[in-house]
């Protein structure tokens, strides 16, 4: 007689759960499997399909999947089993996701808590629970799990790749558990967040400004041009592409502007997450962007140049400093200040996208001009490229909302800009 508990109950992640199963199938492979929908199919049909025997096999496995949420349903199941032969093995599987552990309660919940304890309290069963998503709490014991997954694989990853990964795939335990398997077949014994970046597949709908994003960031027209041509050939259209530069014109924008206020690099990436609505409300206002471009060239420092956004462009004081709000924790805690997000803002959608664009700041347009003038001068130089970033940019795409023959002409021009290290004022300002 076969050798397995019986029943087995699989509830919780999908993917963790099938895995499980094509793993029973291999390893019970000399049985024989009768796969049958609870939903699909009647009572009487399952029962009459356990009940056949096949000749010159002994053992069978019977897998009921396709529960639905129905009592009738739920009971009949239970008398299937307890009623059926001890060589008959069941696997019961929660394929419709309907058993779902309670957080606050630690409960199945009243429709399924009694149907989970009955199969518990069986002779010889086992309930086997794959969780679900990792709640934003619980971000600490999902950097645990990923770390452990790839330690069963042999590699070692640091908590900073590990956060990076988290933030790219998710925190379903099905899809990092797929992501890290195929990972773990071309990398190194030790992963770096570079790694992680260039090689996890994104699972969120920031997958195509993180991707083309990261291209962009390297400083390198090459690799941002070939990220670009393969964006398009998966038929990804132009206006979202431009409309991803167009985010990074207004990151770069107010990544230069909070450097240029003595914000330090360590900072920048945080501020960036918070930044509100400033400074997408530049595209507002009566001038044209050539007009904009050629007014904040008179502006000299760095003060008269956010004076220049508040009176020119029309950009309220408030944005420019970090609204605070006192949140209490509980009544015996000190209250904790935290920054405000505006609502309706645009936000970043990871951090380690604010960090790569701060590097891109640092490395790319800073060091390459630091010494060639003071700092007061560099940094008003700086604010000065990035006011002609955004307005270059934001005429080009016009140009692809309204000009769609030009389109793809427009996205190197793009891209050209975004890159240009380029601090010359009177170079800028040529059209």
């Amino acid at each position: 007689m076969l050798e397995m508990s019986s029943p087995i109950l699989i509830i919780g992640d999908s993917y963790l759960s099938k895995n499980m199963i094509v793993s029973a199938k291999k390893k019970y492979k000399n049985a024989y499997w009768e796969i049958v929908s609870a939903t699909d199919q009647t009572p009487d049909e399952i029962r009459m399909l356990t009940g056949f025997s096949q000749i010159g096999i002994d053992d069978k496995i019977v897998l009921i999947q396709d529960i639905p949420n129905k009592k009738q349903i739920r009971d009949f199941i239970l008398d299937l089993v307890t009623t059926s032969t001890s060589s008959l093995k069941f696997i019961i599987w929660d394929s419709l996701n309907h058993i779902k552990l309670d957080p606050k309660t630690k409960t199945y919940g009243k429709t399924w808590v009694d149907f989970v304890k009955v199969i518990e309290e069986m002779k010889d069963a086992k309930v086997v629970d794959n969780g679900t998503d990792f709640s934003e709490k619980e971000s600490n014991v999902c950097v645990k799990y990923i770390q452990d997954c790839f330690k069963k694989y042999g590699k070692t990853i640091d908590n900073k790749s590990t956060i990076s990964f988290m933030d790219i795939v998710g925190k379903n335990k099905g899809m990092l558990l797929s992501e890290i398997q195929k990972i773990c077949l071309n990398c190194p014994d030790i992963i770096n967040e570079k790694f992680i970046i260039e090689n996890t597949f994104p699972s969120s709908t920031e997958s195509a400004i993180y991707k083309f994003g990261n291209a962009i960031d390297t400083g390198d027209t090459g690799i941002a041009i070939r990220a670009l041509e393969d964006f398009m050939s998966h038929g990804i259209n132009e206006y979202l592409l431009g409309d991803i530069l167009m985010k990074k014109a207004r990151w770069q924008l107010v990544a230069a502007y909070m450097w240029s206020n003595g914000f330090s690099w360590h900072e920048i990436p945080d501020r960036l997450m918070d930044m509100g609505k400033f400074p997408s409300v530049i595209w507002h206002g009566g001038l044209t962007n050539s007009e904009k471009k050629k007014e904040s060239s008179e502006f000299i420092s760095v003060e008269d140049k956010t004076e220049f956004m508040v009176y020119k462009l029309g950009i309220p004081q408030d944005y420019f400093i970090p609204k605070v709000v006192k949140v209490k924790k509980s009544k015996k805690e000190d209250s904790d200040v935290k920054t405000e997000r505006v609502e309706g803002s645009e936000t970043i959608p990871l951090r380690f996208m604010a960090a790569q664009l701060t590097e891109f700041l640092r490395s790319k347009i800073i060091a390459p001009n630091q010494g060639k003038y003071t700092d007061e001068v560099l940094k008003s130089k700086i604010l000065s490229r990035a006011f002609n970033v955004y307005f270059t940019v934001s005429d080009l795409f016009k140009d692809i909302r309204y000009n769609s023959k030009d389109s793809t002409q427009c996205i190197y021009q793009m891209i050209y800009t975004l890159i240009d290290p380029e601090i010359n004022e009177e170079k800028l300002l040529e059209d």
